[in-house]
């Protein structure tokens, strides 16, 4: 299980979204000298007078992902058996990951274009594509062993 190299892509995701579940994803500096630090655990009620709903919505969203990415990833780990549910269950953290990354750009997108502020991106908006990377090779590793397996039943 841990000599193959898709469970350290895949426990490397496991880690990156639980690191990505915590901290600020954006720290917003309001000209009146006011600060708002956006992180995916809590966010601020004013917030909910700041912005609209489809950004908070989106962020929130984002947060169920992350999660959704580290516990399908889990599973996958122990998956090695059956590779083909493995594959299945790392598709579908590649298809969210992917998604988290379109909606981590786009609330970035949404903050820099609002008139009298100024956003800093933190660390953690480089770790959305970085699970989308190692998704994806984790994929290819479980593909390169479905090959491997299928070469040697034909020389069976």
């Amino acid at each position: 299980m841990i000599q193959r190299i898709q469970t350290l892509y895949l426990f490397l995701v496991v880690v990156l979204s639980i690191i990505f579940l915590t901290g600020d994803l954006f720290v917003i500096n309001i000209k009146n000298g006011e600060i708002i630090k956006l992180n995916l655990i809590q966010t601020d009620n004013l917030l909910l007078n700041n912005f609209n709903r489809v950004s908070l919505t989106l962020f929130k969203i984002s947060f169920f992902i992350s999660i959704t990415i580290a516990s399908a990833s889990f599973v996958s780990i122990f998956l090695f058996r059956k590779r083909k549910l493995q594959k299945y269950f790392t598709l579908f953290s590649t298809i969210l990951s992917f998604v988290l990354t379109a909606i981590s750009f786009y609330l970035l997108y949404f903050f820099s274009k609002m008139p009298d502020s100024e956003v800093i991106s933190g660390v953690r908006l480089v770790i959305p594509p970085a699970l989308f990377l190692f998704t994806i090779l984790a994929v290819r590793g479980i593909v390169n062993d479905e090959k491997l397996i299928k070469s040697y039943e034909r020389l069976r």
